[in-house]
């Protein structure tokens, strides 16, 4: 099923549209393990002010007042900045944000639905990893499940570590809670969110997404995009279906393969990537990367080394671009912390 973007609605796509497409993803789309889908789900009512988490809903612009929030913070990991803005059209900032600096757990999620429903999708995303990430006991059991399906494994694959197990779970309670929310509610049935979220774990980055918000690592000079949106532009151009200078021309540039809430279960993307002392980590919403180029972004970087001035200099540039879509960046000038065992 492909969703669409549009004034943060989501409907089907007609695949007729483009029959050719249709038979290469059957054939060519990769396939990402959910690697243990949970048979329970946790309440969403807990929702996380400051203290050693943030979770901070953006949905206060109501009408036409248009307000940027930038917070800084310090954590285990380095500092940290984030930026956030209704944009130049849209009425209300759907998006959400959550900071667990005690854990290290980092994330961005852009709703979609309209009358509300994207941000409370967002939101609920947002609750749900934060209440994960802080349930001790919880923690405990999960790692009991994980330990007794690593002694069990048979797959040629190595194994999950704990770290990827752990946010794979989360992100698919996130899932069921929407989904599940959205069922009782008709108001909400279209409702879904995208979702990017990191975790610091000595000096490596667990990763996990879900749509078209991106992840991207600054070092030394260079911007590299380390997510892979899951958009049928991407797919277009994956499959040399178009050139990327067709792309800002491209008909159904809106339309996503991917977004929590839409169904029972979800296709989180997830993976490990390195980190050293100086890199800069950026997440953000399409708001951004629809109308700032990663060589604009790059710029931005080059031009400053405080993260702070970085994220409201983004979120500047998107306004300047046109500020179609809500814009939410978070950015992570990252430490290296001393060696622990990964699975603590």
């Amino acid at each position: 099923m492909f969703h669409v973007k549009r004034r943060r609605s989501l409907r089907e796509f007609d695949l007729k549209v483009c029959p050719t497409l249709a038979a290469k993803l059957a054939k060519t789309s990769p396939k990402i393990h959910n690697f243990f889908p949970i048979k329970f789900l946790l309440s969403s009512n807990l929702f996380y002010f400051f203290s050693t988490a943030l979770a901070l809903s953006a949905s206060w612009c109501d009408g036409n007042d248009l307000i940027m929030l930038i917070k800084t913070f310090k954590t285990r990991n380095g500092e940290l900045a984030v930026a956030t803005h209704t944009g130049l059209v849209r009425k209300r900032n759907e998006d959400n944000f959550l900071v667990l600096g005690e854990e290290g757990v980092y994330a961005i999620a852009d709703g979609m639905g309209g009358h509300a429903s994207g941000d409370l999708a967002s939101r609920l995303c947002m609750e749900c990893i934060a209440t994960f990430y802080q349930d001790t006991k919880l923690r405990q059991q999960l790692r009991k499940m994980w330990t007794q399906r690593i002694q069990s494994w048979s797959k040629n694959s190595p194994p999950p570590t704990f770290q990827s197990f752990y946010m794979a779970t989360a992100v698919e309670a996130a899932n069921r809670s929407i989904y599940r929310t959205a069922k009782k509610n008709r108001k909400h049935e279209s409702m879904g969110t995208t979702l990017v979220a990191t975790q610091f774990v000595n000096d490596e980055l667990v990763v996990a997404y879900v749509g078209d918000s991106r992840l991207y690592r600054y070092r030394d000079g260079n911007l590299d995009r380390l997510s892979s949106d899951h958009s049928l532009v991407n797919e277009y151009l994956r499959l040399n279906m178009i050139t990327p200078e067709e792309v800002s021309n491209f008909q159904h540039k809106n339309v996503i393969l991917r977004a929590l809430g839409m169904a029972s279960k979800v296709k989180t993307e997830i993976f490990h990537s390195d980190f050293i002392a100086g890199d800069r980590f950026l997440l953000c919403t399409d708001g951004l990367t629809d109308l700032v180029s990663d060589g604009e972004i790059r710029d931005i970087f080059t031009e400053t080394r405080s993260i702070k001035i970085n994220a409201q200099n983004l979120v500047n540039a998107a306004n300047e671009a046109g500020g179609y879509d809500n814009t939410t960046v978070m950015i992570i000038a990252a430490e290296p912390e001393p060696k622990r065992p990964k699975n603590a």
